[in-house]
Formats: structure tokens, sequence, C-alpha cells
């Protein structure tokens, strides 16, 4: 069900049936808005949103005081799943810088052996059938993308990066989703709308230039 976030109706609850391997013993049980005891991330969630009248919103928001929103917001921080979270992110920040620096001596080996300069500085991006291409302007843009065409370990690890970036921002996003949530639900939905969007997506762009190799990551709506 596709619900407009800017229309009459507001977002009264969402309940998510998360992936076995993002679950934690509380998923699933005494369900709030916007959490459901697990960090999965937003965009791999199945939603079922439940509706109530703004009515109904506007006087569960005019019974709250501010020091009761501080007070959901600091209970929200607290919850098994932020911390859950936490290690997550931790692993997947330990994991990314690992391949970065794997990557990038493998590459900087290649780039010495063959004369080829990282200035200016090499963009790189995956395809949909996951070739790695060279997205800036490049003199060395044929070579660089034959030794990725022709390097399947490394060209699997340039994926691998771009599929483990994006599955931190995705976590980071929700759980920043999940405390505004916390505080004010359409507001929140509001300012998140496009974690409800099917056609939202994620991509990354591989940097590499005299400083070292660092990534970037970026989302949007495709049509």
């Amino acid at each position: 069900m596709n619900i407009n976030p800017l229309s009459n109706i507001a977002i009264a609850s969402i309940h998510t049936y998360c992936p076995p391997s993002l679950q934690n013993a509380e998923c699933g049980k005494n369900m709030k808005p916007g959490h459901c005891g697990c960090i999965a991330p937003a965009n791999i969630q199945k939603f079922e949103i439940a509706e109530e009248t703004d009515e109904v919103l506007q006087n569960q928001s005019t019974a709250q005081k501010p020091a009761d929103a501080d007070k959901k917001l600091s209970s929200a921080a607290s919850l098994g799943s932020l911390e859950l979270a936490d290690f997550s992110i931790d692993g997947l920040e330990s994991q990314i810088e690992s391949l970065s620096k794997e990557l990038e001596d493998a590459f900087g080996r290649f780039a010495f052996m063959n004369g080829i300069s990282r200035d200016p500085e090499i963009e790189l991006g995956i395809s949909p059938n996951n070739n790695v291409y060279v997205k800036s302007p490049h003199p060395d843009k044929e070579r660089i993308e034959e030794f990725f065409a022709n390097n399947e370990y490394h060209r699997s690890k340039i994926n691998e990066l771009s599929s483990k970036t994006q599955m931190l921002e995705a976590i980071k996003e929700s759980l920043e989703f999940q405390q505004r949530y916390a505080v004010d639900p359409k507001a929140a939905v509001e300012e998140f709308s496009h974690l409800f969007n099917d056609s939202y997506k994620r991509s990354t762009t591989v940097k590499i230039n005299s400083e070292g190799l660092d990534y970037q990551v970026k989302g949007s709506v495709t049509i």
C-alpha cells in the first residue's frame, strides 16, 4: 500500500517483518511506532502501515510535552536494537576499511607497473551487470576498465565494497528515522518519505586519487 506522507492521512504505526539475519530476540515483540526490535534497514523491510486521522495524531501530539519527547528519544537510544546496530555498524566499517585498503594496494601496484596516473582522480562505478567502469574522464579509462574486466577477484571486491557501503548508509538512515519517529511520527515520515518509495536506490562511487581510495554513497529515486 502506497501512502503519501504529505496527505491528510497520518502514519500511526509501522510494523516490520525483518530478515532473520538482522533480527534479535526482541524482533516482533511489543511493536512500537517505527521500531520492531531489530536493525534491518528500512529499504529492505516489508512495511505494513496502519492509518489514523490527523485528529488522532494531533491529540496525541498536544498531550505530549517537550520533556516527554526528550524522554522518548532517550528511551529509543537505549533500546537493544540500537546496541545491536552499533555493533553492526562497527563491523561494517571495519570490513569497509579492510576492503578499501586491499583494493587501494592492488590498484596501486597495477597503476605503478602500467604508468597510470591518479591525477585526474579516477571515479569507478558499478553497472547493472556488476561490471566496473570509469565514470570520470580519464586518459587511461580503457586500461583501467580492462584491469577489472580481466580480474574477477578484484572486480568482486569492488562490488562487495559497493554493497557494504550502501548497507551501512541504509542502517544509519533507518536508525535516524526510528529516533525521529519516536518524537514526531508525521514529521519523520515526511522527512524520510523516500524510504517508502520502491524506486529509491543507492549507488556507490569509488574514488581513487593521489591521497588513496575513498567512496561516496548517493541515493536517488529512479523512474
